[in-house]
Formats: structure tokens, C-alpha cells, sequence
């Protein structure tokens, strides 16, 4: 399963900005929205901080076995590492990065109009 998971020091604000952004399309569809309520730097244990733009955590059986903080998240650069950690836990062959790269592997989410700072 996949899910996002904001972090923010203001979750009222945080809430009215996703709701506006799953209004216009650019929130993945089916997939569960949380805020945590820890604050800008989330639980700890994760490794989140105010300065990643993305956590990845890789979960089996309610145990996160990978966490990868991303400052500036790259398809080329971290895929090479959590990928495979991924299919560890999911099963099956890694697939190369030609193949994470190829369009036809890409799920694309379009963006809304606006961004905005979440600290």
C-alpha cells in the first residue's frame, strides 16, 4: 500500500491547501492523505526533517526495513537505492533504471496550480 503522509506546524492551513489541490487534480488518486500531527519534523524514528522535500519509508508487516530522507528527490539518483529495498519486500526482479525512466513505467500526477511551503 502506499500512502502520503504531510507534515506541518500548521495542519489546519496544511488541510485547506490539500483539499484545494485534490480539487483540482493534483493529488494521486486512491491513495490515503494523512497529516501527521508531530509537527514540521515528524515522528522522530523516521528520519523526517524540515529540510527533506520527500521520506520514503519501505514497511513489511507494520516494520519499516528502509527509510530514505530526500532533499532533493531524483528519479536517477534514489531509485538506484530504494527501489531494489522495495522489491525485497514486494518480490520479483528489480528493474533496471532504463525501465524506471521509461515513460510507460511513469505514473504521471498533474500539479497544481499553485505551490506552496508547508513550514
Amino acid at each position: 500500500m502506499t500512502a502520503v503522509v504531510w507534515v506541518t506546524s500548521n495542519p489546519n492551513d496544511l488541510e485547506t491547501k490539500i483539499k484545494r489541490a485534490s480539487e483540482r487534480g493534483g493529488m494521486p488518486k486512491n491513495t490515503p492523505v494523512a497529516i501527521s500531527l508531530e509537527g514540521p519534523e515528524g515522528p522522530g524514528a523516521y528520519g523526517l526533517n524540515r529540510h527533506a522535500d520527500m521520506t520514503v519509508l519501505i514497511a513489511d508487516n507494520d516494520v519499516v526495513s528502509a527509510n530514505f530522507a530526500l532533499v532533493r528527490p531524483s528519479i536517477n539518483a534514489d531509485s538506484l537505492a530504494a527501489v531494489p529495498k522495495l522489491v525485497k519486500v514486494l518480490g520479483g526482479k528489480p528493474p533496471t533504471l532504463d525501465e524506471i525512466l521509461s515513460p510507460r513505467y511513469q505514473q504521471r500526477v498533474p500539479a497544481a496550480s499553485n505551490r506552496w511551503s508547508t513550514s
